[in-house]
């Protein structure tokens, strides 16, 4: 029904090993849904000669365009210019480390075009690094303009949104960390409208050791500026915000002993949902820590009732 609507797809490469990129590329060709091109950044100037001419090999069959960026800019401005350098006016995000279930765009533009969203994910299935799968996160799929601005419930590689609601916002900023959600946020403050399918339509690689401790710390400061930000420009009604003081607002909070606490707290907070699964209760503990500001101190109440209550 919507075959005349061309999917640009924004592949970026950094560097990823040649088996990962290769299983994400063909994930992509090879969706149900036909009417694609595929637009590859390589954010690595260094990069393996093999995916070059791996990339050169399919654009003879495939609609492909392989862009590489002669520094490495990040994620954010990369996939910029991959939407900037696309020709469809629908944009799906993907990550050269995962891998796409054959009916994503199918389901995933359905539901683009048959309701009044501007943004569509999916729920997805964690894999380690040798592609064993683990559990599933089901996202939620009520409220998810509600509940956007507490915390990123998207996950940005099962995305599908309409170019037009991305011009309409001025696309991703220069952002080496949370690019994606101050984007969602930014498109709150716009009215732009989300859904989430329940279903898992993607396999997100999980990296262990990828991040430092300190890396990991100062992207929940990135969240926390974002978020604070986001309602200064709601109380205002404004359609935007500024991110300048984002480098200084980080040199301000940041400190090894907060980074310990928060660290402590994601320790008890896990323990805690780990309890809640074994008793299967369903509950929001997913966002305990964005909605108290003493997540340690409501972690151990939270666990300690539930051990309470069923031990």
């Amino acid at each position: 029904m919507y075959d005349n609507e061309l999917i640009s797809v924004i592949l970026c490469i950094y560097k990823e090993s040649m088996e990962w990129i290769d299983l994400a590329v063909q994930s992509i060709l090879k969706q149900t849904y036909k009417n694609i091109e595929l637009v590859v950044i390589i954010d690595n100037p260094d990069v393996d000669n093999r995916i070059l001419n791996y990339l050169e090999s399919l654009q003879k069959k495939y609609r492909i365009i392989v862009k590489k960026n002669i520094e490495n800019i990040g994620p954010g401005k990369s996939r910029d210019i991959g939407i900037r350098a696309s020709s469809g006016n629908i944009i799906a995000l993907m990550d050269a480390d995962d891998i796409s279930d054959s009916l994503r765009f199918e389901k995933e533009i359905e539901l683009l075009m048959t309701s009044d969203c501007d943004v569509v994910s999916s729920s997805v299935t964690y894999i380690d690094k040798y592609g064993n799968k683990g559990e599933s996160y089901k996202s939620v799929v009520k409220d998810i303009e509600k509940k956007l601005p507490f915390g990123n419930v998207i996950f940005n590689p099962t995305v599908m949104m309409k170019k037009k609601a991305y011009e309409a916002v001025g696309g991703y900023r220069d952002l080496r960390n949370g690019e994606d959600y101050d984007l969602w946020l930014r498109m709150l403050l716009n009215s732009k409208k989300f859904a989430i399918i329940h279903e898992p339509l993607l396999q997100y690689r999980i990296r262990l050791n990828s991040l430092s401790r300190s890396n990991i710390y100062k992207s929940y400061l990135i969240t926390k500026y974002l978020q604070k930000s986001f309602f200064q420009a709601r109380k205002r009604k404004k359609t935007t915000y500024k991110i300048d003081g984002i480098n200084d607002y980080i040199k301000t909070e940041y400190s090894k002993e907060k980074e310990n606490r928060y660290f402590d707290s994601m320790i008890i907070i896990e323990n805690a949902r780990t309890e809640l699964n074994k008793n299967k209760i369903k509950g929001g503990i997913d966002f305990f820590v964005v909605f108290f500001k003493h997540p340690v101190m409501v972690g151990e109440k939270i666990l300690t009732a539930i051990r309470k209550r069923y031990n």
